[in-house]
């Protein structure tokens, strides 16, 4: 199946006034436990488990964005644009990765990928401690789409500071959303280097293969460490890292 090569570019409210920086994080093992048919996606052996999040790696380029009411690049009106993709590396569930064909190199395996952009203010002034500056940022719009990849010949990259995509005849849209709940992004120099979480609000099943969703199952979190900058905090950069997907009920 062939999928729109053009991504949306759809900005969705927040109306969360308040957001705190403090709201701790979800990890894996805390989405709702769903099945996978894997029998579901073309040449795959007929295999069944439960998962409750996936792992990822993620690449992306992020733009930092000054008002143009603030020409001398002040702490205001200073917002973060980024744009990215990831591979789904493996299904876990509560305490171990599941046995799958997902990136497996015979015939049989296929790949999951996803495509997103989110973006938002910088929260507070710029901070420096004794491990290095930071950056916060409230995320309040985006969206995400998530894609089977059948044969594992699809190939991502960037054009400029957007997502270009090559063989993708047989890929299909497993679900998407436009609509970005709550978020936060920190970054930060030194060895360490920041994260993120997004949570995408009502996510669409579109074809879900090899997914088995249950009811309810409509807020997508996107949660991820930043390994590497591949820039300066300040500049527009290129951010990678790994994390995971997981589902929870509105």
């Amino acid at each position: 199946m062939i999928f729109e090569q053009k991504l949306p570019i759809m900005a969705a409210s927040l109306g969360l006034a308040g957001l705190m920086f403090a709201a701790p994080a979800f990890s894996v093992g805390s989405g709702i436990e769903f099945g996978v048919d894997e029998s579901t996606v073309p040449g795959a052996f007929a295999h069944n488990f439960e998962s409750d999040s996936m792992d990822l790696t993620y690449h992306s380029c992020a733009r930092i964005r000054y008002s143009q009411d603030n020409p001398g690049n002040n702490e205001q009106d200073v917002s973060l644009r980024e744009k990215g993709y990831f591979w789904i590396s493996s299904f876990q569930d509560i305490d171990s990765v599941v046995d799958s064909q997902i990136n497996y190199f015979l015939a049989n395996g296929y790949h999951i990928y996803g495509v997103y952009e989110f973006g938002g203010p910088r929260i507070g002034a710029s901070s420096e401690g004794p491990l290095g500056e930071r950056r916060a940022y409230q995320i309040q719009e985006g969206n995400m789409t998530l894609f089977v990849d059948v044969q594992q010949d699809t190939q991502l990259g960037f054009q400029g500071c957007q997502v270009a995509y090559t063989n993708t005849q047989d890929d299909w849209k497993i679900g998407e959303s436009v609509d970005v709940l709550v978020g936060e992004k920190s970054e930060k120099e030194g060895l360490s280097n920041g994260d993120f979480e997004v949570v995408y609000a009502n996510w669409s099943w579109l074809i879900p293969d090899p997914l088995v969703p249950v009811g309810g199952m409509n807020l997508l979190h996107f949660n991820a460490n930043v390994t590497s900058l591949g820039g300066a905090l300040d500049q527009n950069h290129r951010p990678e890292g790994s994390g995971n997907l997981f589902w929870r009920v509105d």
